[in-house]
């Protein structure tokens, strides 16, 4: 059989501690998509999302308390480009910070649709949340076998200890399903650095049959760039705090 050769590395969420791991994994060569660095709060809605992406920050949004943003219909919170816990006094700053966040949203929806029209191979990652049931993900699984056109992808499966043995049952038969257990996930306050790394390593390896990605130190600095900005470009440059 013809070793398959991933050129996406692309997170399913539920949060950030999938993308860190890819992006520290594939050593620069990462591009942000739609659910890349969000926090999904419902499994089942997040399926509707995945059907109406167009839709998404079309709906009712609230502050959170963490500074992220939440669109209720769809129970997705989003990252904004100068979080703050506190817009009372400051109503126009916010107006145009949810302005910069639904363009750079409706990019990333645009780059995902073309990735779905791919014709090279992309390894999706889902994270299993205990909060979604197995309905939910079939239905996940669908939607990319319904709407990746080449059908040259992957989803790789991550479960927390254990692949639980109804999920094993409905997907071991699956082409495009590979199921992995890690020995934990991080919490949702330390997804840089905490949970199983090794363990996040070890499913990728697993998935591309130890694919290794060169390092592109020019294209992660562009990348850092566009994503965080100048200031936090710099910073980063020089370890500034």
């Amino acid at each position: 059989m013809k070793k398959i050769k991933f050129k996406k590395i692309v997170s399913l969420g539920y949060n950030c501690e999938v993308s860190t791991r890819i992006k520290e994994y594939m050593k620069g060569n990462f591009d942000s998509y739609p659910f890349s660095w969000v926090y999904i709060g419902s499994v089942s809605k997040f399926v509707g999302a995945l059907n109406n992406l167009d839709s998404i920050l079309s709906n009712e949004i609230v502050l959170l308390p963490s500074g992220m943003v939440k669109d209720t219909t769809y129970e997705i919170s989003f990252h904004l480009k100068k979080p703050t816990k506190c817009y009372d006094s400051k109503e126009e700053e916010y107006k145009a910070q949810i302005k910069e966040l639904k363009s750079r949203f409706k990019h990333l929806v645009d780059k995902f649709k073309k990735l779905l029209n791919a014709n090279f191979y992309t390894l999706f990652v889902l994270k299993h949340n205990k909060n979604g049931n197995l309905d939910d993900y079939k239905k996940i699984i669908d939607f990319f076998e319904t709407n990746y056109k080449s059908k040259k992808f992957k989803i790789l499966f991550v479960f927390q200890k254990e692949i639980q043995q109804d999920y094993f049952e409905a997907f071991k038969d699956n082409k495009f399903v590979y199921l992995y257990a890690i020995k934990e996930f991080a919490k949702d306050t330390d997804t840089e650095k905490g949970g199983d790394i090794k363990g996040w390593y070890s499913s990728f390896a697993y998935a591309t049959n130890n694919q290794k990605f060169k390092k592109y130190r020019l294209k992660s600095a562009y990348t850092y760039l566009k994503e965080n900005g100048f200031k936090e470009f710099i910073k980063r440059i020089f370890k500034l705090k």
